[in-house]
């Protein structure tokens, strides 16, 4: 699984990297059933200006303010009830990390 990381937030999911290659990924579900996945897995960042930046951006529609690319390589997959994760909706996307990354 590749991820797109962006502006908008701290890094530390890099400086985690360093430390150790152990990432895992947190879905929920906040609409209808309650559900809980994790892919748990070992990581690697690429950064642009790297020889495999190109092609990878090449995955997202518009990469504008990106940092890094997180390459997980999954070994783990497990789910949960998601009984204590409240309802919420999306109301729509944020602009400001697109328009940040712009200026």
């Amino acid at each position: 699984m590749i991820c797109l990381n962006v502006t908008g937030s701290g890094n530390e999911t890099t400086a985690q990297l360093i430390q150790s290659p152990r990432m895992t990924l947190l879905f929920c579900s906040l609409e209808g059933a309650p559900l809980i996945l994790r892919l748990h897995g070992q990581a690697s960042a690429v950064c642009p200006g790297s020889k495999d930046w190109p092609a990878l951006t090449e995955t997202f529609p518009s990469p504008s303010g990106a940092r890094q690319i997180y390459i997980l390589n999954g070994d783990l997959v497990q789910t949960s009830c998601g009984l204590a994760v409240p309802y919420m909706t999306c109301q729509a996307e944020r602009k400001i990390p697109t328009t940040c990354s712009a200026a």
